[in-house]
């Protein structure tokens, strides 16, 4: 398989009420906002989209915790003015564990593999301390011509490994899926985007 994205989260703080998005073939499916926390106590916010199938949704409510399987998919929101043409990243659950009480004290995970190709050209800047940003992002191709669009963020060693590849390379990244809040030049709207941060990206075989 030449491109793919697989993302595992446990121990996922739901922040949100299942909230109906689409119905497709008669299955309907629902976005549900998580929060996982990074060790630095930062707690990343990600949505996750479910198929009724998948799951009792009357079991998820906020404040509960779950472990979730699935793949990185993405669309432009162009239904919101304010937010036209921004790119929306999402987990598209393959499978999801409700927690009981009794795993209030697991480990929290963040793990995000992809396999993909460079979509789009490679942007380079210094920031706090003279340490290396690349800015990028990875085309993941799915049935039917589809395609997800992930941005991506690398630093130190591993940004100026992209920087020597171009646009078309067939990359494996190991990461997680992060979310970050930025202030619209227009508007002075306060958004919040996900990107993938790598912890490291090589050639795919």
């Amino acid at each position: 398989m030449d491109s793919y994205s697989k993302v595992k989260l446990e121990h996922a703080l739901v922040k949100s009420e299942p909230e109906f998005v689409q119905c497709f073939c008669n299955e309907r499916f629902y976005k549900v906002k998580v929060g996982v926390n990074r060790k630095s106590g930062f707690e990343d916010h990600i949505y996750v989209h479910i198929s009724e199938k998948l799951v009792d949704l009357d079991k998820i409510w906020v404040g509960r915790f779950v472990d979730v399987s699935g793949d990185i998919r993405t669309y432009y929101n162009t239904r919101d003015k304010s937010v036209k043409n921004r790119l929306q990243v999402y987990v598209f659950a393959s499978e999801i564990t409700l927690e009981d009480e009794s795993s209030r004290s697991k480990d929290y995970k963040n793990d995000v593999i992809i396999r993909g190709y460079i979509c789009r050209e490679i942007r380079m800047k210094k920031i706090r301390n003279g340490v290396s940003l690349a800015s990028t992002m990875i085309a993941v191709n799915r049935d039917h011509g589809k395609s997800a669009y992930i941005p991506l963020i690398l630093w130190g060693r591993n940004a100026h490994f992209v920087e020597n590849l171009g646009v078309g390379s067939h990359v494996k990244v190991i990461g997680r899926l992060q979310s970050r809040e930025f202030v619209l030049r227009e508007n002075d709207n306060l958004m919040e985007i996900n990107e993938v941060s790598a912890d490291n990206l090589e050639r795919a075989e």
